[in-house]
């Protein structure tokens, strides 16, 4: 078995845009966003063109994963930096089988040699937990306002959260897509079936 991690090269922007697609389709809401979130990112000016990584298994693209600037508003007002990352995908058929940490787990060594001090991100504790990530509840830092579970934090430099009592995080506004322009970027894919699922957050 051959695995390699690398970044991306400008040729595979497609079809790396259509594994984003493929493993995000019917999880989240009917249809996705996330292969419109990663076109757009790529040209924005807080996207880590460095951090912007491929996972191949035996030639064949299998998992990516990217970063972007992000901040922290302190109680006094001034901000802190900090990043975030994501989309991050697994070809559906190698998901659950420990290639997402792998991947995650090299990105992360990647990203504190670039001398990123800390990230923050909106994910299922009991996976990222395993790579060291806490809940920024804990730590007392906040979402729009509000303590919630599923915000997590990563130190990449211990201690340079240490005074972010009541911080407030805020999604970076990059994510936040146009969603008819994501429809009309969609029809350029492949015809897949949106379908509505009990299990997703976005009806």
């Amino acid at each position: 078995m051959s695995l390699i991690i690398r970044n991306e090269l400008n040729s595979e922007e497609r079809a790396v845009e259509e594994l984003v697609r493929d493993s995000f389709w019917n999880v989240y809401r009917p249809g996705c966003l996330e292969h419109y979130v990663l076109h757009v990112m790529r040209l924005s000016p807080g996207f880590y063109k460095e951090l912007n990584y491929v996972m191949y298994l035996d030639d064949v693209l299998i998992g990516q994963v990217v970063f972007h600037k992000a901040e922290l508003i302190l109680k006094d007002g001034s901000t802190k930096e900090i990043a975030t990352f994501g989309p991050i995908a697994i070809h559906n058929d190698y998901k659950r089988k420990k290639f997402g940490m792998i991947l995650l787990a090299f990105a992360l060594n990647k990203a504190k040699e670039q001398g990123i001090k800390a990230l923050l991100m909106e994910g299922n504790y009991d996976f990222y937990s395993k790579l060291g990530f806490e809940r920024a509840s804990d730590k007392k830092i906040l979402y729009y306002g509000s303590a919630v579970d599923f915000l997590l934090y990563k130190e990449l430099e211990k201690g340079y959260l240490k005074d972010c009592d009541q911080a407030n995080y805020m999604t970076p506004k990059v994510y936040y897509v146009d969603e008819k322009e994501a429809e009309d970027f969609d029809l350029s894919f492949k015809p897949m079936e949106k379908k509505k699922l009990d299990s997703q957050i976005f009806k």
